[in-house]
C-alpha cells in the first residue's frame, strides 16, 4: 500500500523506520514537507496553490483564531500530499511522523478494507481517546452494519488518515473554494461530519492500526503564531 510521511526534520526516526519497515520503503511517496517557520519554504509552497491563497480567502483566521507557523506548514505539506494522492490510482495512507505502528497493523487494516463501503473518501486510522465512540444507528447510516467501520465521529486529529484519490481531489476543491482557516484536522473533520466528504473511522480503538503518544511534545504546537 502506498503511503506518505509528513515530517520536516530527522526527529522520531524510529517511528518513521517502523512505518517504512511495515509498508515497505518502495511504497513511500516522498513529498517535500514544509517547515512553517521557514519563510522561503512557505512562500514557495503557497505559490503552488494560487487558487487557495490568492483568491481573497482569509488565510490565517478562523473567527478570532490565528494560525501558528507549524499549523500552516502542516497545511502546505498536506496540500502537496493531496496533489500527489490525486494522481494515484489507489488509496494512500498519510502518516504524521509521530504515528506509531501497532503490532496489529496488518490485521486491522485487512478488517478495515473488508468493511469499508464501496464509495469512500477517507478513513481515519487513529481516533483520539477523548472522542466519544459511536453509539447511535446513525453511525452506520448507508453502510453495512458491522463491528469495525462506522461513519467518522472525531472532530480533530490527523495522526494517520487514508485517502482515495477522489477524496484528495474533493478536499483540494474545497480549499480552493473556501480557502483555509484553522488547523487542517479541524477543517477536514468539519467536512467529514457535515457529510461533504464520505469519511469513516473504526468503531473501537481495538481496531486502530496505529497509536500515538500523547505525552510526546509536538513540533506544531511549539511554534509561534503569525
Amino acid at each position: 500500500m502506498k503511503y506518505i510521511i509528513i515530517s520536516i526534520n530527522d526527529d522520531r526516526a524510529w517511528q518513521k523506520d517502523l512505518i517504512r519497515n511495515t509498508l515497505g520503503p518502495d511504497n513511500e511517496i516522498v513529498i517535500d514537507c514544509v517547515n512553517g517557520s521557514d519563510e522561503a519554504q512557505v512562500l514557495e509552497a503557497r505559490a503552488e496553490f494560487p487558487e487557495v491563497f490568492e483568491n481573497g480567502h482569509p488565510l490565517f483566521y478562523n473567527w478570532a483564531y490565528m494560525m501558528k507557523k507549524g499549523e500552516l506548514g502542516v497545511w502546505l505539506s498536506n496540500l502537496r500530499a493531496y496533489r500527489a494522492i490525486s494522481e494515484q490510482s489507489e488509496p494512500v495512507i498519510v502518516f504524521e511522523d509521530d504515528a506509531i505502528i501497532r503490532p496489529q497493523f496488518d490485521e486491522n487494516m485487512e478488517l478495515i478494507m473488508k468493511y469499508l463501503p464501496e464509495e469512500w473518501d477517507l478513513v481515519s486510522l487513529y481516533t483520539p481517546h477523548d472522542c466519544q465512540f459511536p453509539n447511535s444507528p446513525m453511525a452506520y447510516a448507508g453502510i453495512e452494519q458491522n463491528n469495525v467501520v462506522v461513519r467518522n465521529y472525531q472532530s480533530y486529529c490527523f495522526v494517520t488518515i487514508m485517502y482515495t484519490p477522489e477524496g484528495a481531489r474533493k478536499i483540494l476543491g474545497y480549499t480552493e473554494k473556501y480557502g483555509i482557516s484553522g488547523p487542517i484536522d479541524i477543517f477536514v473533520m468539519d467536512l467529514a461530519n457535515n457529510v461533504w466528504i464520505d469519511a469513516f473511522a473504526t468503531s473501537h480503538q481495538n481496531y486502530l492500526p496505529v497509536n500515538y503518544d500523547w505525552d510526546s511534545p509536538t513540533t506544531i504546537h511549539n511554534t509561534e503564531k503569525y
